[in-house]
């Protein structure tokens, strides 16, 4: 079975995230807020079920899979992975400025 490990960036991002989408209004309560992100880290620990792609600068990673949220939003989690252990090391979405940098 897989173990799936979280840098503390990614970790640290997505704890920001749900304070940031609380604030800036996309979400009215920040119990609804909670329930997005918990929706990304359920995701990434499928990511070893997910087709990896290679990335353009490994960088934030060698591979990455990308997370459909919603119709406007699109997560990449890059990471890298020997035998059974998958490091997240990295995750952004379609509205970063990192996104054409990493992903092809």
């Amino acid at each position: 079975m897989a173990q799936i490990i979280l840098s503390a960036l990614v970790d640290e991002n997505l704890k920001t995230l749900i304070d940031v989408l609380y604030q800036k209004g996309y979400f009215g309560f920040k119990e609804s807020a909670y329930e997005y992100v918990n929706k990304i880290y359920d995701f990434i620990y499928t990511v070893p079920e997910h087709a990896a792609r290679p990335c353009k600068d490994s960088k934030y990673g060698k591979h990455y899979v990308v997370f459909k949220m919603n119709s406007t939003t699109t997560y990449y989690i890059t990471f890298d992975f020997e035998g059974e252990f998958y490091l997240i090391k990295n995750i952004f979405n379609n509205h970063s400025q990192e996104y054409p940098r990493y992903i092809k």
